[in-house]
């Protein structure tokens, strides 16, 4: 039995947030674990684990090589400008500050993690990638002894479902992971991109008709599927197999040099530590909220600092500029768009808590994290953070700031009393964890499948 474990998007991508951190960490938990015994008294063969790509209608081997190839395209979107010609960037910035539009800086000179004016470059480069790869890859055949896991990003490679559906045919189990319904849900988020929800919508019905099994990252997401499936998807030719699993949280392991803005906002210079704001700026995340609040608390309390780490995401034009001209910036206000994967770890191990104020999520990452630091968490009410946080974290409500505001005072309160607030869940969940349980779901799933197909053959 071979479970074909598929990074399509992540391999090129330059991102280290979100799905990306989900695919690689599982990946790695996977290539580590490769072997089990027996599930539930069920006897099953030795389970390899194979990690593979889609290209051009067919499934390849994700072998050094390979690697190697999509390495180059993912550098560029990790930072595009290292492929600028000399001398653009002073070019750009001159030319964006007479202009002074927000809207041509982000297309001229764009973030780490987006693309800009470069975007033709790195799709030439991704499909040339594709290509070599391909070229120097062997192709998977597939048969009724295989597990096809789809864990990456469907809806942005619309191009890997002909192969999919291929497999399928094959005698494949597809297993399918879904993160979120949050485009389905009617701008609430305040994300509204027509052109995109109609992409997901479409991916979705594709995934629910083309899957054996879906995984979900929480159950509260399994519950809207399942809602939106009965609503959506009513006939019988569609999968009803939807199972959760939970996340790994462990990132004591990443080390590295740390900026001394950091270093020094964090305590060096004697203050006391700051709040963090940890998650991709977008409307859902409501990073606007918290600084709401904090603009209130500041105006009662001097000691208090925050610090929102996160890459600049869509539909953030307000609060990324608010943030840049802010008064406090440099002083109670640390931000930062490209901090490594050692200053967030640095960041969660240091902070006063975590503050999280999220209108939406699949999961809620950050919050795990923070827990697995000993970290107090603040976190929006919503059913999500409730399932993730269970009764570690303190909820607020969104809407006006007063309850946030509140938070933080009682916050304030216990510490100065010299209350110890670390808190910390019994048995963090590891990624070793999480894989162990969806390779458990993945198995039985193929069990199902096989024992259905042979009951079916098997009537007269």
């Amino acid at each position: 039995m071979r479970i074909l474990f598929d990074s399509t998007f992540s391999a090129t991508s330059g991102k280290k947030s979100g799905i990306e951190r989900v695919v690689r960490s599982l990946q790695k938990a996977a290539l580590g674990l490769q072997t089990i015994e027996s599930l539930n008294s069920v006897a099953v063969p030795q389970v390899d684990v194979e990690p593979v790509f889609i290209h051009d209608g067919k499934i390849y081997k994700l072998g050094k090589e390979a690697e190697k190839e999509f390495l180059k395209v993912s550098e560029i979107q990790a930072d595009c400008m290292r492929i600028a010609p000399p001398g653009y960037s002073l070019c750009a910035t001159v030319f964006c500050k007479v202009v002074r539009s927000r809207q041509v800086q982000r297309w001229l000179l764009p973030s780490p993690g987006h693309l800009g004016i470069f975007k033709s470059i790195y799709k030439r480069k991704s499909a040339f990638a594709f290509r070599q790869a391909a070229a120097r890859s062997t192709q998977v055949q597939i048969d009724d002894s295989d597990i096809l896991w789809l864990p990456d990003a469907y809806w942005a490679t619309a191009d890997v479902w002909p192969a999919i559906i291929l497999a399928k045919h094959e005698g494949a189990c597809v297993a399918t992971l879904v993160y979120d319904l949050i485009p389905l849900q009617d701008g609430s988020t305040g994300e509204i991109d027509i052109e995109r929800n109609r992409h997901f919508y479409h991916y979705l019905d594709t995934v629910v008709r083309c899957s054996d099994v879906i995984l979900t990252i929480s159950e509260t997401i399994r519950e809207q599927l399942n809602k939106l499936i009965d609503s959506k998807w009513p006939g019988p030719f569609v999968c009803r197999e939807i199972h959760a699993i939970p996340l790994g949280a462990e990132i004591n392991h990443v080390s590295g040099p740390v900026r001394t803005a950091f270093t020094d906002f964090f305590g060096n210079d004697g203050s006391a530590p700051p709040y963090v704001c940890i998650g991709t700026f977008e409307p859902r995340k409501n990073q606007e909220f918290v600084l709401d609040t904090f603009e209130e608390l500041w105006k009662k309390s001097s000691g208090l600092r925050l610090c929102m780490i996160g890459r600049v995401g869509w539909q953030c034009e307000k609060i990324v500029d608010r943030l840049r001209h802010h008064p406090e910036l440099g002083h109670r206000l640390l931000v930062c768009h490209t901090a490594t994967d050692a200053e967030v770890n640095f960041s969660y191990r240091n902070c006063r808590a975590l503050v999280t104020a999220s209108k939406s999520e699949g999961f809620g990452l950050p919050i795990v994290e923070a827990l697995w630091h000993g970290r107090p968490v603040l976190a929006s009410d919503i059913p999500v953070h409730r399932e993730v946080g269970k009764t570690e974290c303190h909820y607020f409500p969104l809407g006006e700031p007063d309850g946030l505001c509140q938070a933080v005072s009682d916050l304030e309160q216990r510490l100065s009393s010299g209350e110890n607030v670390e808190t910390r869940p019994a048995r963090p969940t590891e990624w070793s964890d999480s894989w162990a349980i969806c390779r458990a779901e993945l198995i039985q799933a193929f069990v199902r499948k096989r024992d259905h197909n042979q009951q079916v053959a098997t009537k007269p």
